[in-house]
């Protein structure tokens, strides 16, 4: 028989199992979680491992792709028609050396050795003034008249000398008649033909003086005031009314097909100056107006240097026959300088040259029969002449090697266009 003390001992057994399986089963659940959870984390893990090797695949396969597709961007083919339309010129890379010049300001001069001053050889007072300052005169036109006492005074004595002359040659015809005739004596004969010399003499001898101041026998005490070349009147102080003297200058004429150049020489180029004059080799100078080239044949060099400032001032003639250059112009002198290194260098178009990315790129050019292939090849570029027309390139292009010389710019936009387009 059960007592209660009994029973309650089998009730406290009867729970103790049931926690203990409780445990032990809520045990066995925990790690099966934690296993099924750490599998997951495994794959999940495993599966971002994977999607990002693949979109790293991706990555690398559009980067290529892309680099192939701008490398190909820079490639342009033009038809031959294309060419011709868009006026792109090929020409063969060619070896030379770069000029450089040293410009030096100058300045055109009346041609001082060419140059009339007019003053007249009368006293007197002016009738008539026939020019104005910068108006061209020939040689011999008439400037001005005056109207000279003296030659009033010159012109009658030559008449009153004419008379005598006249009045000596009627003596001495009919002296001589009367010798021939042996009614008077040879004396009276010898005597009229002396006296008709001497007034032969007189009368030259005062024409001759009035030619020399140049004045006509016959003008009536006027004087006119002429040109002795073919110039421009420089300066003109005469009015009508003014009495003059003979001191007084009152026209100047330049001559200006011939013209001066001076210039300043620097003292760095003095020797080359100096062997140029040595070989009366000239200059080329261009106007600061039109940069229109000319020449010029050097002249003198001042004997000494400027105290001051050491340099020297080279004169050269300039040929104006055309009447294109005016006194007082400023120009600029070319001078060659010689370059420490002239050896031959691979020169090309100066437009040929185009900036692409910020470098210096040629198209090079591969002709075929349908057109042209045209790729940017970055260069290195070196001197460039001083017209701005040559330039040398020190790598990048060989010598013979096809470029566009002309149209590169065109070429340029193709390629940017393309680049943009390939963005897009």
């Amino acid at each position: 028989m059960n007592t209660p003390h009994t029973n309650s001992k089998k009730q406290i057994f009867l729970i103790l199992a049931i926690i203990a399986i409780t445990a032990v089963i809520a045990i066995f659940l925990m790690f099966a979680d934690s296993a099924d959870s750490k599998k997951e984390v495994e794959t999940e893990t495993k599966t971002e491992i994977t999607k990002g090797k693949d979109k790293e695949v991706g990555h690398e396969g559009h980067a290529e792709e892309s680099e192939h597709a701008h490398e190909a961007s820079e490639d342009i083919e033009l038809s031959n028609a294309q060419i011709a339309s868009q006026q792109i010129k090929i020409e063969a890379a060619g070896i030379g050396s770069i000029n450089r010049n040293v410009s030096i300001p100058g300045r055109l001069l009346v041609n001082a050795d060419q140059q009339a001053h007019i003053s007249p050889n009368f006293t007197g007072r002016v009738e008539a003034v026939y020019v104005q300052t910068g108006q061209y005169v020939k040689k011999g036109q008439p400037l001005a008249t005056l109207l000279v006492p003296e030659l009033v005074d010159l012109q009658a004595n030559i008449r009153m000398m004419q008379s005598q002359l006249e009045l000596a040659k009627s003596n001495y015809q009919r002296e001589k008649s009367l010798w021939q005739k042996g009614i008077s004596a040879k004396q009276d004969y010898l005597l009229a033909e002396n006296q008709f010399k001497q007034a032969q003499i007189e009368v030259s001898a005062a024409k001759s003086r009035i030619n020399a101041y140049g004045a006509a026998s016959q003008s009536a005490g006027r004087f006119d005031l002429k040109s002795p070349i073919n110039g421009v009147i420089n300066s003109k102080d005469v009015v009508v009314g003014e009495n003059v003297q003979t001191a007084t200058q009152l026209f100047l004429i330049d001559r200006l097909d011939q013209l001066w150049l001076e210039f300043v020489v620097p003292a760095q180029i003095a020797d080359q100056i100096m062997q140029r004059f040595n070989q009366q080799a000239s200059v080329s100078f261009s106007t600061s107006a039109n940069q229109q080239g000319f020449k010029a044949k050097l002249m003198t060099l001042t004997p000494s240097a400027d105290i001051q400032t050491g340099r020297l001032v080279a004169r050269a003639l300039v040929d104006n026959s055309n009447m294109r250059l005016r006194p007082n112009m400023l120009v600029n002198v070319q001078v060659a300088q010689q370059a420490a290194d002239q050896a031959a260098q691979v020169l090309v178009k100066r437009s040929a040259v185009q900036q692409v990315e910020g470098k210096d790129v040629v198209f090079v050019a591969e002709k075929n029969k349908d057109g042209a292939h045209f790729a940017p090849h970055p260069v290195t570029v070196g001197a460039e002449s001083t017209d701005r027309q040559w330039i040398a390139i020190r790598d990048g292009l060989k010598h013979g090697e096809a470029y566009v010389s002309e149209g590169s710019f065109i070429l340029k936009s193709e390629l940017e266009k393309g680049e943009a387009e390939h963005g897009h």
